[in-house]
This record gives structure tokens, C-alpha cells and sequence, in this order.
């Protein structure tokens, strides 16, 4: 918690506690205690011999001066240490007796002056002196300044003949010889502050320290603060042992459910290779859900409900399918839990609200149009955020602030979504609308080869196009895949167009003379050439499936049908398609439609109810061998399948008025 935060629930005392006082707080009062601290000073008793040995090299220099003309040169030396006289300060001290009776009152003086001490600057009517064993407070007027220092020595010479002498000796004699000791200050200063109270009143047991819904305060963060202080020195933690349980079973419990998850990747009717591409993608992203989720439990202190966790269940479903992005979120929701404290009130939101987006965009089948997506995770996600808020009776303040929590939080998947899908898709070569729709450019390569190579597969395949988009919009699939799967699912024809009764009239010619096991290889070979040109020109995984799965492991009848007629099948797997079945609902509408419109075609039917018979016997035959028994297609289904084609082959198949012929020449 932080202060600005409405709290979601009561927090109550579980013990006794003082309140410490706010870090602020207690650093000022440190502060002033120590400023409080009277300096100790010590003396310094160089300072005082060293003035002692400046008298006795002064007094050396002018003993040795000749008197008649080495006057300047003494002044001279004089200068060299230090020191500056007048030639009528030294004349006085001429004589020998005079000159040690100066030297002795001199350095007498200057004991006595450095004995009582000299200070540097003082506002203070006394300051303390430490003398290495006792600590005493002396008054500022039993001390001397540096000025008062000179004034005092110079005042005690002033009848003397060499009065001028000592007045000219005194300013390089005496420097402040009191420092403030900082090894005894800091020793008072910490005597000081070890008597100074860190807590400044108590929290009693079952007191109630932050109530739901109130509007945390700085002053309830620092008793929360004294809380958990309180909690570290009762060493209330978990024991080592404790530590290596509860590290062993979050493990134990996140091992969990990423295996559940990527089983139930595993049993997803994807390829094999789509498999592989998500898998890694999938357990990174709950690797960062988790790492955002601690980042912001450690250091941004938002609430939980800004997470962008619509954005995993979203990709989730659409990279590999609506079931397994419900499932997903579910797995993500239960592997965050113990990183937001198992807050039930995030989970709860991060579920529901996901599972909604996820219902409204598939019941829009607009999974492409990022737009909707946000737009179907901002209303689902601020629909469950209001109802929640309104079940707990949270005050207006916090609903609004839920509310913008959510509302940035499906914002930030909505972008994520726009930024990342794209590009796994394109790199997993997964469909996309506009994929999808630049497929259907009639210039692109392989549509262009369709046209001139094979002109009756081209136009079968324009006709089942049409029959598949029209079932597809019944259902709820993908129109624009089932259209674009249905263009491409016999490009492989193209390799051998000769072969096949719709590009070669007289292809019968070209069967009489094989023997229908290298008759039935050559046709069923066209799904093969058709996947080999689909990985060639980057076809999407999504047509590729479908190039793969329009025939399912169904047989090819009519060579079928001759070999038994000629010496029997010894080995029926000769004249059946490879397969896989069908493993959605686009790969079932295109081999409803390719068989339809190819039987129908070739019976030359013309009357309504001979379509209706031939659909649903065709249906039927396809249900019998097996090849819906993997497809996520229900009956019902199925139904709407057939009433969606029906319309549309009576139309294409309804014979035209013969006009009468213009007898005139």
C-alpha cells in the first residue's frame, strides 16, 4: 500500500506495536539533537612550544647582530622566519642582560597565555574543554581570542624598554590553540541519540490500522512500516526448512500447470510444426505475466488490475485456437495468483473479463480487426470491473479508479496485440487477413499457372471457392480462408494437368495404358506437388493444411473400384490419399464442396432434388469413412452446410431456355 491508495480490505493490529516515527521525522530530530551537542574542544600544547622556539631563534638572530652596521642584516634574517621589526623594536635589546630578561618574561607570557587557551571564533558565552579525562565548561571570558591573545602579551610589556619589541613579536606568536574534538563529539552525539525515542505512541491488538475503502494516508504507511519493522525484530519469518517448502511447492505448483499447458497444447488439432512454434512463445508468456507481476508488487506498487493479461489469452487464441486461449488464461491466472498475493478480486477480473473478450470476438469472427479486439476487451473488462465493484459496494473514488486501471490495462494488451501478433504470425507463417486477401489476387503466380496450365481445375476451383465461403459464413468459420483455401487446393495439378478428366478429355487414353495402383499414385501424388509448391511460394500454414487435408485418407474410387474388377487389391493403402483428415472447419467445407461439385459434375445432373440426393450422400459417404471423426464440426452443422451449397449448385447446374433457331436467310 501507498499513500493515495484506496484500500480494498480491513488491516488489523495482530499484536502490540509501537509506532516508529516517520523516517523524515526522525532524521530532523537526529539532526537537532546533534546540533544541540556544545562542541568539545581540545588544546593543542605544540602550538605552545612551538611559540616558545620562535622566542628562542629571535632572541639567537639578534644576539649575534653587530651593532655598528649589521643591523639590516639581522632585520634580514628576522624576515627569513617569519617575522618583521622596526630597527628602533631591536636597538632596546643591545644589551646581553636585557635581552634574556626579555627572553625569560617572554616565553613566561606565552605559557600563560596558551595555558589559559586561545579560541579561533565563538558566539557562545562558554564552551566545553576536553582535557583527554574531563569535559568542562568554561566561560568565554577566562579565554583569550587570537586578538585578545596579542593584546594580552603586548599590554603586559607596554613599560618595558623593549615595549615596541614585544608588540612587534606578539601577531606571529599566538594562533588558536582550542579544536573542536571530533572523535568526543561524535561520541557525545551518539550518547545523545541513543536516549532518543524512535516510536512516538502504540498500536493495541485487534486495533483497526486501515479500514476498507479509506483513502490511505502517509501517516497509515508509516504505521504499516512499523508493522512490518515489528514483525523483523520478533523474527516472526518462515525458518530456513520453511524457506526450502514453500520455494519447493510454488515450483512444484507453476511445474503443474505449465505441463498441463503444454498437453494441452499437445492435443490441439494444429501441425505438428505450429506446435513447435508456439510452445516456446507460450511458456515465455508466463514467464513475463510473472516477472511483470513481481515488478509491480516490488517496485510500482499499482494495482494488479493494470497487467495487460487480456494480451496472452488473446494472442493464445488467436495463434492456435478459441479453446486453448480460454484454457491458456486460465493456466496464466493460476500461475500469477501467488506473485499478487492471491488477490481473488484480480484473478476473478483477469478471468472473466478474458473469456468474455474472447466470446465477443469470436461471436464477430473478427480475430483479424485489432480495433474490435480492443474494443471487445475494454467492454468486457470494464463490465466485470463495474459489477465487481458494485457487489463489494465500493465508493464511487474506487470504481473510477478501477475502472481506469482495466481501462489501461485492455489499452496496453490491445497494443501489444497490434505490435506482436503480426509479426509471430508472419513468422510462423501463420494466416492473416491481409494475407489471406493478397492471395486472392488473380496475378499471383500460382493462380496464373492454375488459369493457363490447368483451366478446368481453375475453374473447379473457382466454383468451390464460392460453395465453402457461402457454407463458412452458415457456420461461423473463416469465409476468406475457406475461399482462398478452395482457390489453392489442387494446385498441384498443375504439375501433371494431362491426368486429370477436367483439363484432358481424353486423359481415359492416358489410364488405359497403366495399371490402376501408377494410375492412383499419379492422381493422389497432386497433394504432395500441390504442399511442395505451397512451401515454395510461402504459402500460410492455415492453406497449407488445407492443401493437405481436402481429401482427407479417403480412397480413389474409381481405380479402386478397377484393380477389384481386374484381379483384386492386395494392398488397399495403394489408392488412398495420405492424408491427414480434416482438422477444421475450412479443411471440411472445401472437400464437401471439391466432392459435391466434381460428382455433380460428372453425373451431369440438372434436377433439384438429383443435387439434394448427390450433397447429402456425399456428406454421408464422407462421415462413414471416417474423415470428419477429427474435424470441429458438429451436425448441425453439417445441416447448414448443406443448405447453405444447395441454392448455389441449382443455380450453377439449372439448364438455360433453348432459344428458337432464326430461320431467315
Amino acid at each position: 500500500m501507498k499513500a493515495g491508495q484506496i484500500a480494498d480490505f480491513d488491516v488489523v493490529a495482530p499484536f502490540d506495536f509501537a509506532i516508529r516515527k516517520p523516517d523524515a521525522q526522525l532524521e530532523q530530530e537526529r539532526e537537532r539533537v546533534k546540533a544541540q551537542i556544545p562542541k568539545p574542544y581540545s588544546p593543542n600544547y605544540e602550538l605552545a612550544f612551538e611559540s616558545l622556539r620562535l622566542i628562542d631563534s629571535v632572541m639567537v638572530i639578534i644576539s649575534q647582530t653587530e651593532w655598528n652596521d649589521g643591523i639590516d642584516i639581522t632585520l634580514s634574517l628576522l624576515k627569513d622566519i617569519g617575522f618583521e621589526f622596526s630597527r628602533e623594536a631591536i636597538i632596546p635589546l643591545r644589551s646581553v642582560d636585557l635581552r634574556e630578561r626579555a627572553r625569560i618574561a617572554f616565553k613566561l607570557e606565552s605559557e600563560m597565555i596558551y595555558e589559559r587557551g586561545i579560541y579561533d571564533s565563538s558566539s557562545a558565552d562558554s564552551i566545553s574543554i576536553y582535557d583527554s579525562i574531563t569535559l568542562q565548561r568554561r566561560n568565554i571570558r577566562d579565554l583569550f581570542s587570537t586578538s585578545q591573545a596579542i593584546q594580552k602579551f603586548s599590554a603586559s610589556f607596554a613599560r618595558a624598554s623593549y615595549s615596541r619589541f614585544a608588540s612587534e613579536l606578539a601577531p606571529n606568536l599566538f594562533k588558536p590553540n582550542l579544536f573542536v574534538n571530533q572523535e568526543k563529539l561524535r561520541e557525545l552525539q551518539e550518547t545523545a541519540l541513543s536516549a532518543l525515542s524512535t516510536s512516538e505512541g502504540m498500536f493495541y491488538r485487534n486495533e483497526v490500522i486501515v479500514s476498507k475503502n479509506e483513502k490511505i494516508t502517509e501517516e497509515k504507511v508509516n504505521i504499516l512500516r512499523s508493522l512490518e519493522t515489528e514483525y523483523i525484530n520478533r523474527k516472526m519469518t518462515r525458518s530456513g526448512f520453511e524457506q526450502v517448502l514453500l520455494s519447493l511447492g510454488l515450483m512444484l505448483f507453476n511445474f503443474i500447470i505449465i505441463m498441463t499447458l503444454n498437453y494441452y497444447l499437445n492435443i490441439q488439432k494444429i501441425s505438428e510444426e505450429a506446435r513447435h512454434a508456439i510452445r516456446l512463445p507460450m511458456n515465455l508468456g508466463v514467464l513475463i505475466l510473472i516477472i511483470f507481476s513481481i515488478i509491480n508488487s516490488n517496485g510500482l506498487n499499482y494495482s494488479y488490475s493494470i497487467l495487460p493479461f487480456q494480451y496472452f489469452g488473446i494472442t493464445a487464441a488467436i495463434l492456435v485456437g478459441l479453446e486453448f486461449g480460454i484454457f491458456y488464461s486460465v493456466g496464466s491466472a493460476l500461475l500469477v495468483s501467488p506473485f499478487i498475493n492471491w488477490d481473488p478480486y484480480t484473478i476473478v477480473l483477469y478471468l472473466l473479463s478474458t473469456i468474455m473478450a474472447l466470446i465477443l470476438i469470436r461471436r464477430n469472427n473478427s480475430f483479424s480487426e485489432y480495433l474490435s479486439i480492443w474494443f471487445c476487451m475494454i467492454v468486457s473488462a470494464l463490465a466485470v470491473a463495474f459489477t465487481i465493484s458494485i457487489y463489494k459496494s465500493d465508493p464511487f473514488i474506487t470504481i473510477a479508479r478501477n475502472l481506469g486501471f482495466v481501462a489501461l490495462s485492455s489499452t496496453f494488451s490491445a497494443v501489444f496485440a497490434l505490435l506482436s501478433i503480426p509479426q509471430l504470425q508472419k513468422h510462423w507463417n501463420q494466416v492473416t487477413k491481409q494475407g489471406l486477401l493478397e492471395l486472392l489476387d488473380f496475378n499471383h503466380p500460382l493462380l496464373k499457372k492454375l488459369a493457363t496450365d490447368a483451366v478446368g481445375t481453375y475453374h473447379h476451383s473457382l466454383v468451390v471457392g464460392n460453395l465453402s465461403e457461402r457454407a463458412a459464413e452458415a457456420i461461423g468459420a473463416n469465409p476468406l480462408l475457406a475461399r482462398v483455401g478452395s482457390y489453392y487446393h489442387d494446385i498441384g495439378k498443375t504439375i501433371n494437368t494431362s491426368i486429370f478428366t477436367e483439363n484432358n478429355e481424353k486423359s481415359s487414353d492416358i489410364h488405359n495404358t497403366m495399371a490402376p495402383e501408377e494410375s492412383a499414385a499419379l492422381i493422389k501424388n497432386h497433394v504432395k506437388e500441390g504442399l511442395d509448391l505451397a512451401r515454395k511460394y510461402k504459402l500460410p500454414n492455415a492453406v497449407t493444411d488445407i492443401i493437405l487435408q481436402h481429401h482427407g485418407t479417403s480412397y480413389i474410387r474409381y481405380f479402386l473400384d478397377q484393380a477389384e474388377k481386374n484381379r483384386g487389391v492386395e494392398d488397399e493403402s495403394l489408392f488412398r490419399y495420405p492424408g491427414p483428415r480434416p482438422l477444421s472447419k475450412e479443411a471440411v467445407l472445401v472437400m464437401i464442396a471439391d466432392v459435391v461439385e466434381s460428382t455433380i459434375k460428372a453425373k451431369n445432373l440438372s434436377s433439384d432434388k438429383e443435387i439434394t440426393a448427390v450433397v447429402e450422400s456425399s456428406i454421408q459417404r464422407i462421415i462413414r469413412e471416417g474423415q470428419l471423426d477429427e474435424a470441429p464440426i458438429t451436425m448441425k452443422e453439417l445441416t447448414q452446410v448443406k443448405q447453405a451449397m444447395l441454392p448455389m449448385l441449382q443455380s450453377i447446374n439449372r439448364k438455360r431456355m433453348e432459344y428458337p433457331e432464326d430461320n431467315n436467310p
